[in-house]
């Protein structure tokens, strides 16, 4: 597993010195026969970085993906007594 929460599997087609690719990203391209193409990402849809079911993921344009985090943390940030934000 590398530090960001995703799982690591040695393979092949890894670009990586140390030979390892993340394995939600090998499994879609599996499971679609192709690469994935520049600007798409792979998300899981329960959050979980280490759910790699093919039913938990699902691709998407990378600013689709990026926007769509950023509301998530936006709508999840704390907020004081009076409304704001922390």
């Amino acid at each position: 597993m590398c530090s960001n929460g995703y799982v690591l599997v040695k393979h092949p087609k890894s670009t990586r010195s140390d030979g390892y690719i993340q394995e939600h990203r090998l499994i879609i391209e599996e499971y679609f026969g192709r690469d994935l193409r520049s600007g798409e990402d792979v998300h899981h849809i329960n959050g979980n970085k280490q759910d790699n079911r093919l039913t938990n993921l699902v691709v998407m344009d990378r600013g689709v993906h990026m926007r769509m985090h950023a509301l998530e943390n936006y709508q999840n940030r704390e907020r004081n007594a009076l409304g704001r934000f922390k």
